[in-house]
């Protein structure tokens, strides 16, 4: 009798957690405890992953070529990893902002199902090839923020080409450009100055095109606010034919390029006195470079400190600063995979109905998208929805992206190929850390492996590309669990994050 007890205890237990969370739940949980930190150990570093690409390529008896497509701005390589030899492709990108882990997660698990000896993953290697991209943004995984960590971009910056955030480093998802000479950075007058010391410091030029400033090089010299009055005997004959460093305050910007020029100056590297750079030009007889407030203050210090700084202007952004998405645009090139899919992480959200929303999906919504490729790539989008449905724990719904170009979604449908942007509910530094971390990478899987099967099957290609505008969810509302103290939040939660807007 106990044992028909227990066994009948357990069968209650098992129909219980195997129902699919609907309204009556916690709509945007599961939440970590308010005072949890928010662990993220659960999810692989670096030399995990590369430790765990390297297992799965020596047991893959050859199915499986690592490759290393790119470096990082630190210098971490870039994985790449391809598998089968079908006349279809698809190319995976994953973890292109580093708090989103769970692309990279599934991406090992999926590598190892298709490596292996199991009847359908010989099929699958035999119709499709497979570029896996585990991990475009490992400086920024290993940091635990969104951006690459490169200290040399702009604070908090998203015009004129910049797309930074207020923790350091280059939004990798704002540069996947295929002629860097169509880029916004590239377009506008970004002006640099270059020296042994510091290497390339960026700013904009207030006056004509960084290209024009071609030759014009010498030591800086700290002129302080560039006032006439601080253009003494002394200075004077320091700064002739050199550069004036001045910060910005006390007189105009004109007036300060033009003491400059009167005391012989050849240029005015000028720096602001808050973070941020404000738009604006000027009429001058020599170039005047305006640079961020933390470069500025570096170069004084130097200076204070008796270094001897050389330096050249140019412009600031001759080729992408971001090398994590041209390695991305190269691989692109040298293979040409017919589809892509890009996996991220977003907030939490619930629909009208107050459920969870699991993920959110995209395809590319740039007007100059080819039909072929558009119609590709909602077709992948409707093989995702339909086979999560079978899930009682998804629900998938529809991402609100814009048409920028240089997002990923974007350029590779541009470029031709069909593309997903598939987006996984719950970023490590917002409200999950590593909660729930095994279901949100099985649903990451589970929707990679869905159109791997209907591209190897042929099947992706019949399904009706326009029910994904008639059929695909669009109401999400953002859920927010009551935010701990701010004490709390300051030990847990960076709280610049608190009120981000969500962008892919």
């Amino acid at each position: 009798m106990k044992k028909i007890l227990t066994a009948a205890l357990t069968l209650l237990l098992l129909l219980v957690f195997a129902l699919p969370v609907v309204g009556s739940s916690t709509p945007g949980g599961p939440f970590l405890p308010g005072k949890a930190n928010h662990n993220t150990e659960g999810f692989m570093s670096n030399e995990q992953l590369e430790k765990a690409l390297n297992q799965i390529e020596a047991n893959s008896k050859g199915t499986m070529e690592l490759d290393v497509i790119g470096h990082s701005g630190t210098g971490t390589e870039i994985f790449m990893a391809k598998v089968g030899n079908g006349s279809e492709s698809i190319m995976i990108q994953n973890q292109q902002h580093g708090n989103e882990p769970h692309g990279a997660e599934a991406a090992i698990n999926i590598l190892r199902f298709l490596t292996s000896e199991r009847q359908e993953a010989k099929e699958l290697r035999e119709q499709i090839t497979v570029y896996m991209l585990p991990r475009v943004n490992p400086d920024g995984a290993e940091l635990g923020i969104r951006t690459n960590g490169d200290w040399r971009a702009p604070n908090h910056f998203t015009s004129h080409g910049f797309f930074t955030s207020s923790v350091p480093g280059w939004d990798i998802n704002r540069y996947h450009w295929f002629d860097w000479e169509d880029s916004t950075l590239f377009q506008y007058n970004h002006a640099g100055i270059y020296s042994e010391e510091f290497g390339l410091i960026n700013g904009r030029s207030l006056t004509g095109t960084p290209r024009e400033y071609d030759g014009v090089e010498g030591y800086l010299v700290d002129v302080g606010f560039g006032t006439s009055e601080e253009y003494t005997d002394e200075v004077k004959e320091k700064v002739e034919g050199n550069i004036a460093l001045v910060s910005r305050g006390q007189n105009s910007f004109t007036n300060k390029a033009a003491n400059a020029y009167e005391a012989g100056a050849l240029g005015v590297v000028a720096y602001n006195d808050e973070p941020e750079l404000s738009s604006f030009a000027i009429s001058s007889d020599i170039p005047v470079m305006y640079t961020f407030q933390k470069f500025g203050e570096q170069l004084v210090e130097a200076l204070e400190d008796g270094e001897d700084i050389y330096v050249d202007f140019q412009n600031s952004y001759p080729e992408n600063p971001v090398p994590e998405a041209q390695a991305v645009v190269d691989a692109y090139k040298k293979y040409e995979p017919k589809l892509m899919l890009d996996l991220h992480n977003q907030f939490s959200y619930v629909d009208e109905d107050e459920r969870a929303v699991t993920s959110s999906i995209l395809w590319p919504t740039n007007p100059h998208v080819p039909d072929d490729a558009l119609e590709m790539s909602k077709q992948m989008a409707v093989v995702v929805m339909d086979h999560m449905e079978q899930y009682g724990y998804a629900n998938v719904n529809k991402f609100p992206g814009g048409d920028a170009p240089e997002i990923a979604r974007n350029a590779y449908g541009l470029a031709g190929s069909g593309n997903l942007l598939i987006e996984i509910r719950g970023q490590t530094q917002s409200e999950v850390g590593q909660t729930s971390n095994g279901m949100l990478t099985r649903h990451a899987q589970e929707q990679v492996m869905s159109v791997i099967r209907a591209a190897a099957d042929g099947s992706l290609y019949e399904a009706d590309a326009t029910r994904a505008d008639t059929d695909l969810p669009t109401v999400r509302d953002r859920y927010r669990k009551d935010l701990p103290s701010e004490e709390e939040a300051e030990e847990s939660v960076p709280r610049e994050y608190e009120e981000e807007e969500e962008v892919e």
